[in-house]
């Protein structure tokens, strides 16, 4: 087989090698072949929109939106790439600017059924709640086999506070797709609001055997230990969380304050210190002191 690098490859070629790539999640592979492919041709739309792709799954936001404007500038008459562009102002919590591109996508092709998803995901950002339960049961119509809107309908009802509702959605979205970790996450996530803990840790251990890198799921088995009072395996497990993802500030203010209830009360306040350096704009907003004081005897 002729190596990515061999001048003797075609467009063709390589934008098929990119595409496998891409498919396996192998972003980084990727994103040579289709430079390549634009230095040679760069016109190529395909090239400009997976080269953002690329650029989105090693999370370098702000350039995957310029390719993905590239492409749009060639041809803006692709809705997967106006729906890609939504995704990733979703990862940038740009969310009045995704809805934008998510409406362009569905004029495009009214039968798409992930910018409908996408559109939810976007209204619960800006709290719309309402019209976020309408967008993911409109993709969910469209499509019911698609378990994302099943998610963000879950997630939406628990910020709702409605949880018996909400953990009826993440249950139907497991009997869907019983491997799916997210859905898993937010079940448990869900028994935690409803203070059925031990039923939580065993959600968040059953998505842990599938995905022992999930950095949230280890965080939520923290906190149902934490809650049920298992302190230094809580502890262990806000640990392993903050390994996977170091700025997890939900994390470190869960790890915090399981130290203060270990008298770990130096570690305790150098966590929660940390958490708010991590914590988005305005999320310590009232916060005064958030330091621990030494236990009296």
């Amino acid at each position: 087989m002729r190596s990515s690098s061999s001048p003797e490859m075609t467009i063709y070629e390589l934008l098929k090698q990119a595409k496998d790539l891409l498919s396996d999640y192998h972003y980084r592979e990727a994103e040579p072949l289709l430079r390549q492919v634009i230095t040679c041709a760069p016109r190529t739309v395909n090239a400009w929109a997976w080269l953002g792709d690329s650029l989105d799954g090693q999370k370098q936001y702000w350039g995957a939106i310029q390719c993905y404007e590239r492409a749009l500038t060639l041809n803006p008459e692709q809705a997967w790439v106006w729906n890609n562009k939504g995704t990733t102002l979703l990862a940038l919590q740009q969310y009045e600017h995704a809805l934008i591109a998510f409406d362009q996508a569905i004029a495009l092709d009214s039968g798409y059924a992930s910018p409908l998803n996408g559109k939810g995901i976007a209204f619960r950002g800006l709290y719309r709640f309402a019209e976020a339960l309408a967008a993911f049961d409109q993709a969910l119509t469209m499509n019911p086999w698609y378990i994302n809107p099943l998610i963000g309908i879950g997630n939406t009802l628990e910020d709702l506070g409605w949880f018996h509702e909400a953990l009826a959605a993440f249950e139907q979205a497991i009997d869907a797709a019983p491997a799916s970790g997210t859905a898993w996450n937010g079940k448990g996530n869900t028994l935690i609001k409803l203070q059925r803990y031990q039923e939580a840790l065993q959600a968040f251990e059953h998505v842990l055997t599938m995905y022992p890198t999930y950095a949230n799921c280890w965080n939520g088995k923290g906190t149902a230990l934490w809650r049920l009072q298992h302190y230094e395996e809580a502890l262990a497990a806000f640990e392993q969380s903050l390994t996977l993802h170091p700025n997890n500030a939900q994390a470190l203010r869960n790890k915090a304050l399981v130290l203060q209830k270990l008298g770990r009360i130096p570690e305790a306040n150098y966590a929660m210190a940390i958490s708010q350096q991590a914590s988005p704009p305005g999320a310590a907003a009232g916060i005064v002191d958030y330091r621990f004081a030494p236990s009296k005897p």
